[in-house]
């Protein structure tokens, strides 16, 4: 580049107050034009790119979000029906604990009866046999004071007329 005065004046920049003007404009359109050719689809294509992994993403944050909340109601009607069973078992067990208590209550009352019958029983023989016993040894006493009294032996008969005659005496007294 020459700093002679003649070489700038000569220069078609400086001819011309548009001349700057022009060469911008070209270079601009030309370099708009290259850009719009190359880098233009690249950079539309990553745009694009982007916002379709974006859509994709918040489609599947959404799906994502659908399932979750599926999922927790259906836990929540898993845990209301678990509840719901659990209940039922323990009104269920409570009503069968009733119903055997009442069952061994039944048995055990059952129980006591047949044992205060049979006690009863065996109370009336063992006191029939004690009253058989008592007589047959009143009979004995009588017939020894008999002999005692009287001072001399008593007959087979006699021994009989005075063992009916304490029975008949002793059944008088008891009944």
């Amino acid at each position: 580049m020459s700093t002679d005065p003649a070489f700038l004046a000569s220069s078609p920049l400086e001819a011309s107050p548009l001349g700057i003007g022009i060469w911008v404009i070209v270079t601009f359109v030309l370099l708009f034009v290259l850009l719009y050719k190359t880098a233009w689809p690249k950079l539309l294509n990553a745009l694009e790119e982007r916002e379709r992994s974006i859509r994709q993403a918040l489609d599947e944050a959404d799906r994502s979000r659908q399932e979750a909340t599926a999922l927790v109601e259906a836990h929540r009607e898993e845990i209301a029906r678990a509840r719901e069973e659990a209940r039922a078992i323990l009104e269920e067990g409570r009503v069968e604990g009733q119903k055997l208590r009442t069952e061994i209550v039944g048995q055990a009352r059952a129980e006591a009866e047949q044992i205060l019958a049979r006690s009863r029983q065996e109370i009336g023989l063992e006191r029939d046999r004690a009253i058989e016993a008592l007589r047959r040894e009143a009979v004995d006493l009588s017939l020894e004071a008999a002999a005692t009294v009287l001072g001399r032996a008593i007959t087979d008969a006699d021994h009989r007329r005075l063992a009916e005659e304490s029975v008949s005496h002793l059944g008088k007294l008891t009944a």
